[in-house]
């Protein structure tokens, strides 16, 4: 009753995990991976079947549309809405407007086109505190925005497993920093994360790990944060007109990490709450309003 099945979905070189819950009647499917993985859900489509989002992100909703059409119900929290109903804005938010700013690869827009799947519709929205009671199944929903407005992890207390989605990135996903568009909401959900006791974590980026980690990965998060932070003070104390490139290569160069669009996702989030403080990255946020974005 209590079984947790970890389907795999790779794509260049990483991967990205969803998961499936049997229960009495049916299955909970959390997240659903890449478009062009429909093999993993095979034994799921015949039956009854719920998505429960994570969150919005293209690596984890390309089969949501294909499944709801095979009779599944979507649950997910509206805070990340237009992402899933979106998919030309999804492209701008997440990596379109920044092709100026890092070395963009070709792969990277094929691969999302490609697996991002149709657009789609939440059938029912889910809330922080809520518990969603399927197949047997009970998941508290925790909401913990950060890496999206609407990422949420889901809590099985019977199972003991927490499921994080990409809420709980550690230091970051395989060599990027980990990714937030609200630093002060990310470390918040962070603190809260640390609060709980669980057996076994499943995030969607990293293979299983105990609950006995969950306080560390989520202090983990909170420090590279704040180093973030700290190396961007320490850069516009002595520049006057930076560029979000050139930021975006100082910390990665720093903290040891690689540069992409997850990169220049987190810095300009820094720099929309350093604003007030150091008025001469103006320009930049200015650039990267949604009216302003490169095409």
């Amino acid at each position: 009753m209590n079984e947790i099945r970890v389907l795999n979905h790779p794509y260049l070189n990483i991967y990205s995990n969803s998961f499936a819950l049997p229960g009495e009647g049916g299955t909970v499917l959390i997240d659903s991976g890449l478009d062009g993985n429909a093999y993993l859900f095979a034994p799921y489509i015949g039956g009854e079947k719920a998505i429960v989002a994570t969150h919005g992100h293209w690596d984890h909703i390309g089969l949501h549309r294909y499944l709801r059409q095979r009779g599944a119900t979507l649950y997910a929290h509206t805070g990340d809405r237009r992402y899933f109903e979106d998919h030309a804005w999804h492209w701008q938010d997440l990596f379109g407007q920044y092709r100026n700013d890092f070395d963009l690869p070709p792969a990277r827009e094929t691969v999302f086109c490609q697996c991002i799947g149709g657009e789609v519709f939440i059938d029912e929205e889910i809330t922080d505190g809520q518990t969603l009671s399927l197949f047997g199944r009970t998941l508290e929903v925790l909401h913990t925005p950060g890496h999206s407005d609407g990422s949420v992890c889901l809590l099985e207390k019977e199972s003991g497993a927490l499921f994080t989605g990409d809420s709980l990135m550690g230091r970051g996903f395989f060599t990027g920093l980990p990714q937030y568009t609200d630093p002060t909401a990310y470390m918040a959900s962070m603190q809260r994360l640390k609060t709980f006791t669980v057996d076994t974590v499943y995030s969607c980026h990293n293979e299983p790990m105990s609950g006995s980690l969950l306080a560390q990965k989520a202090q983990d998060g909170i420090d590279i944060t704040q180093e973030t932070e700290a190396i961007l003070i320490q850069e516009l104390q002595k520049t006057a007109q930076p560029t979000l490139r050139e930021l975006v290569a100082t910390v990665c160069d720093c903290l040891g990490k690689s540069v992409g669009g997850g990169a220049c996702v987190t810095v300009l989030a820094h720099l929309k709450r350093l604003q007030e403080q150091f008025p001469q990255v103006s320009p930049i946020i200015f650039a990267h309003t949604e009216e302003n974005w490169h095409v």
